[in-house]
């Protein structure tokens, strides 16, 4: 019975079946006709649900909005809350379904019409010409029946992409126009539907086949309340770039929300290479199961993981994060990820020193000192044997004749800006402190041993302007440079760190600000469009390269 069945997933308990009669206009014989049957409370509720769709006590309106009413009515919210979301994924979903089957073989037919079958076939190799067993199957595609099945294999409404790229290589007009349409229609889906909500109406995207696929299971943290299936598909997309549309959702496990997805055997090697190399962009991956077998797992936090680690390394944002992450596992120790309160922490050699990577800005709403300085003060709370924080990044630059994108700036002094008095008629932009750093942290990252940058990238240590906002603005940045005229660059983590730092002062903690010039604070995106991508790898570089040279004690 598909309303027993809605209710089911909706966690409605049966025990309420009297109530929820009574709230749908059962009267109360009618109920104890019910209750003389001795059946348990899932037998009795669904006589009711029979009996109220039956008409019985000259009932009316037997909507779903009435039955989220009485489910309501009985104090049950939450499971009135969940049927909506169930009842539009078992509608929606299966209609989409429908259309994609249809569309797969019209997109088929319109191939072989317009093109032949070797520019058919030769798409397709092109689509992933390293598996030596997807070349396979693709040679043994002679004729329609043959295509339509090696494209069911793979194709599927949660991977639509496969099949777009295939019809935009092969300029197959009708179905291209088609199949835009339907991705409008199913990313709208994603979009509007929590995941938990799949998962509740047991709803499945494709079955598996045993002798071309394998399942990859994962499992995150992220909020039950929150997370849409658009989120599953976006970390698909985002982690596995190209062979990203081979990889398509089945079903969603309720369980940890967690997708089940299915991939191709012979794309095996290169998924696990890409798992190996860590997530860049998403947090809150716990787990990740590939044919029945854990590649990847987040390590519970404990004290003997980061026992005796005196460095913390601070990238700000996911972009320079990963170049850090990359030097990480130039080591041949394993690099080990986990989680202090939610935030991701990676933990390895960077070069011949043990160290701490924590990034301070997932997005950019936490980016600037705000959020620097609370995660500062609660990795030295968790660790306290950090000796020595280094922020690690990019940064603007203050004089494009002297300076180069690229370049190295050590901080020798941080000016805070964050807090700024706007008076009538006249602005006072520093009210911070001036942190002086710490000549020994400054001696360790100095390079006295012939160390140099490749192409002829200058270090330079200076006095670094720390602000609360993003300086794009060549006036802005005039103004900040009238109140320091020394200043070499400026950046939004430094004063942050600093101000945890002050406020611990028992712990002897040194920091430090070493970053690369990305763009000088003027706006204009398109010069430095590349630069800043490189800024942060020459950041990481150096940083490598003093820890390399130097045991700090």
């Amino acid at each position: 019975m598909l309303v027993l069945s809605v209710l089911s997933q909706a966690m409605f308990g049966p025990v309420h079946w009297i109530d929820l009669g009574l709230s749908l206009g059962l009267h109360m014989p009618s109920l104890d006709e019910i209750r003389t049957t001795r059946g348990d409370a899932t037998d009795c509720l669904k006589q009711t649900l029979q009996k109220w769709l039956e008409g019985r006590d000259n009932v009316t309106g037997t909507t779903w909005d009435n039955l989220i009413k009485a489910v309501r009515n009985t104090g049950d919210r939450a499971a009135a809350e969940r049927i909506p979301g169930i009842l539009k994924s078992r509608g929606e979903y299966p209609a989409m379904t429908g259309k994609f089957h249809s569309l797969l073989l019209d997109a088929v037919k319109e191939a072989l019409t317009t093109k032949s079958i070797d520019d058919v076939k030769g798409c397709l190799l092109d689509l992933e010409a390293a598996a030596a067993d997807w070349a396979s199957e693709v040679d043994a595609v002679t004729d329609e029946t043959s295509l339509e099945e090696l494209l069911q294999r793979y194709c599927f409404l949660s991977n639509l992409s496969l099949l777009k790229c295939i019809a935009e290589k092969l300029d197959l007009k009708e179905s291209k126009s088609r199949i835009d349409q339907l991705a409008e229609e199913r990313d709208a889906f994603y979009s509007k539907v929590l995941a938990g909500d799949f998962a509740d109406a047991k709803m499945v995207d494709h079955e598996i086949i045993k002798e071309h696929h394998v399942e990859m299971t994962v499992v995150v943290s992220w909020p039950s309340s929150e997370t849409t299936l658009a989120r599953f598909q976006d970390f698909i997309t985002e982690e596995f770039k190209d062979l990203s549309m081979f990889i398509a959702l089945r079903a969603v496990h309720h369980s940890s929300l967690t997708p089940l997805y299915t991939v191709p055997i012979w794309a095996l090697g290169r998924i696990r290479s890409a798992i190996a190399s860590g997530f860049g962009y998403f947090r809150g991956i716990l787990q990740v199961i590939l044919n029945n077998e854990v590649i990847y797992e987040v390590k519970s936090f404990h004290e003997d993981l980061v026992k005796d680690i005196e460095i913390l390394l601070m990238p700000a944002t996911t972009s320079e994060e990963g170049p850090v992450v990359d030097y990480l596992k130039k080591s041949p120790e394993k690099v080990i990820e986990t989680s202090i309160d939610g935030l991701r922490i990676y933990i390895g050699n960077y070069g011949k020193s043990k160290v701490i990577v924590v990034m301070t800005a997932p997005d950019k709403s936490r980016q600037g000192p705000i959020h620097a300085a609370a995660i500062t003060s609660k990795m030295l709370e968790k660790i306290p044997s950090i000796k020595y924080v280094v922020a690690v990044g990019v940064c603007f630059g203050m004089d494009p004749g002297k300076q180069k994108l690229g370049d190295i700036i050590i901080s020798g002094t941080i000016c805070d800006f964050t807090n700024k008095r706007e008076g009538v008629g006249q602005n006072e932009y520093q009210r911070g402190p001036e942190h002086q750093v710490n000549r020994t942290i400054v001696d360790k990252f100095r390079h006295t041993h012939g160390f140099e940058m490749p192409d002829n990238i200058k270090v330079t240590i200076g006095v670094l302007i720390s602000t609360c906002s993003l300086i794009d603005n060549p006036d802005v940045k005039q103004e900040l440079l009238a109140q320091k005229p020394g200043a070499i660059a400026g950046e939004m983590e430094g004063a942050g760190i600093m101000a945890a730092i002050d406020y611990a002062p028992e712990r002897g903690v040194s920091a430090i600000v070493i970053k690369g010039i990305g763009d000088w604070g003027d706006g204009d995106k398109e010069a430095t469009k590349d630069s800043k991508a490189t800024a942060a790898r020459n950041a990481a570089r150096y940083v490598y390269a003093a820890l390399n040279e130097w045991k700090l004690e």
